[in-house]
């Protein structure tokens, strides 16, 4: 349990700056309401990418490593992106590290679906 609130909180105070351009304030005030919060969040990913790739295999692995507060829309934007498209010069290092996260999970979840 402690683990998982440290995940979600991890990932919301860089979702700030490096997912959606969205405000990340939340008001989450129990353990509960928090659960639900990334219960919510999981499934839209999954059947985003299931939608824009049609493969569970791969979508699941997504789902499953790209930080909770990270967004497939995010996820896509980096991933097609060039360093320069990103500007990764003129990041700060937590979100140098989250751009460098969401690219190691695309390269594992698209070396454990397709290179088979």
């Amino acid at each position: 349990m402690k683990s998982l609130a440290l995940l979600v909180s991890l990932s919301l105070l860089s979702a700030g700056s490096v997912a959606d351009n969205t405000p990340t304030t939340l008001d989450v005030s129990t353990v509960e309401e928090m659960k639900t919060l990334v219960s919510k969040m999981t499934p839209e990913k999954l059947d985003n990418c299931v939608k824009a790739f049609g493969n569970t295999e791969f979508c699941g692995c997504i789902e499953t490593n790209l930080p909770v507060g990270i967004s497939f829309r995010r996820y896509i934007e980096v991933a097609t992106s060039s360093d320069d498209e990103l500007g990764n010069k003129n990041h700060s290092k937590e979100d140098q590290e989250m751009l460098e996260q969401i690219l190691d999970v695309r390269n594992k979840c698209v070396q454990e679906a397709f290179s088979r």
